[in-house]
């Protein structure tokens, strides 16, 4: 049997093909996926639209900031992907679980 470029005898053959990964032969569907991952991303444009936007998000926060110094504080990250400092855990569930109401994904 054939997996993932190698040869296995029955008895040390994984139960399911898609249990056999590894960083030296690699999965050949990994390869599928990433091809068609990068396809979208340049036809659609998506990572311009990600840095647009985490800008924007960024530039919100500082703004939030500077309206309530005492909540948020130290707004980091790149694109879409940003973190703020709160004062304590409680408040932080709190604002988390206003944001998630509100459609926002967060945590």
């Amino acid at each position: 049997m054939l997996t993932g470029g190698f040869y296995a005898r029955e008895g040390v053959r994984p139960s399911m093909g898609y249990q056999v990964f590894n960083t030296w032969m690699g999965d050949p569907h990994k390869l599928i996926q990433l091809e068609a991952f990068l396809k979208t991303m340049k036809k659609d444009n998506l990572l311009e639209l990600v840095q647009v936007t985490g800008n924007y998000l960024a530039d919100g926060l500082d703004i939030l900031q500077r309206v309530y110094p005492n909540m948020l504080s130290n707004n980091r990250g790149k694109g879409t992907f940003r973190a703020v400092d709160m004062p304590d855990t409680e408040t932080q569930l709190k604002v988390i679980s206003m944001l998630r109401q509100e459609g926002v994904q967060i945590g």
